[in-house]
């Protein structure tokens, strides 16, 4: 069992998240986030060579209603 597995156990959600944690929140693609990172839509945190994303940021995003399904 990894660290985030034991957290989400003890209740408590990640602040960093993965491309592919923020794709499953904003039910997109693994490579929409991507564009949308590149394009300056979505923030990230690099931490070394990983990219992360701030889960504040990801709901503020769901707020505005920025995200929705991409196309094929």
């Amino acid at each position: 069992m990894n660290i985030t597995d034991q957290a989400r156990q003890a209740g408590i959600e990640p602040s960093l998240l993965t491309a592919q944690q923020v794709a499953s929140l904003l039910a997109v693609s693994p490579d929409a986030v991507r564009r949308w990172t590149r394009s300056g839509l979505l923030r990230r945190v690099k931490l070394g060579r990983a990219t992360r994303y701030r889960r504040a940021d990801i709901e503020s995003v769901i707020a505005r209603g920025i995200a929705g399904p991409t196309r094929g």
